[in-house]
């Protein structure tokens, strides 16, 4: 029988990458806004594997990025496991998110091209979908905010390696 997975908020997660390089995320929240996908913070720590990191200290290096994921699935992929539990601090202010609903694409060479989009929304995770803002083109202060996609693990892990999720989007 398969063992059951509990997720916590303040759970700190390990992923073991392919440079030999370990990063952490924690689970902070669920995100009514986004189908309440599992908000995280990556941080911006990097670690060697098989060295046991003391999570205080990765917690001071700071966010690197937010996402959403299952986070379930990275387990049971074995891309990343649990490696302890921080609580998260009271004052704690969730992150910002953007997305747009517009499907405007074209197929050209076999590849999905998206238009650029003047229907670009932001939201607070945690919040409800009534408190999505409607903001138009990007601003460039906009285009700072994380896309609030739920993602693969796999898209993750490409991100906290090569610092893209390997795809296109709208922008």
């Amino acid at each position: 029988m398969a063992k059951r997975i509990v997720l916590k908020k303040g759970n700190i997660y390990c992923a073991e990458l392919k440079n030999e390089t370990t990063r952490y995320f924690q689970y902070l929240i669920d995100d009514p806004c986004q189908l309440n996908g599992e908000t995280i913070r990556i941080f911006n720590y990097k670690g060697k594997k098989g060295i046991s990191d003391d999570l205080d200290e990765v917690i001071k290096s700071g966010v690197d990025f937010f996402a959403h994921v299952v986070i379930k699935w990275g387990i049971q992929r074995n891309l990343w496991y649990k490696t302890g539990k921080r609580s998260i601090d009271d004052n704690f202010e969730y992150p910002m998110f953007r997305g747009t609903l517009n499907v405007d694409e074209e197929v050209i060479d076999g590849r999905i091209q998206y238009k650029k989009t003047d229907k670009w929304q932001i939201w607070r995770a945690g919040q409800p979908f009534s408190n999505r803002k409607n903001v138009g083109w990007l601003t460039d202060e906009y285009k700072k905010i994380d896309l609030g996609h739920i993602f693969s693990p796999e898209n993750i892990i490409k991100k906290m390696e090569t610092g893209s999720y390997g795809m296109d989007y709208y922008t």
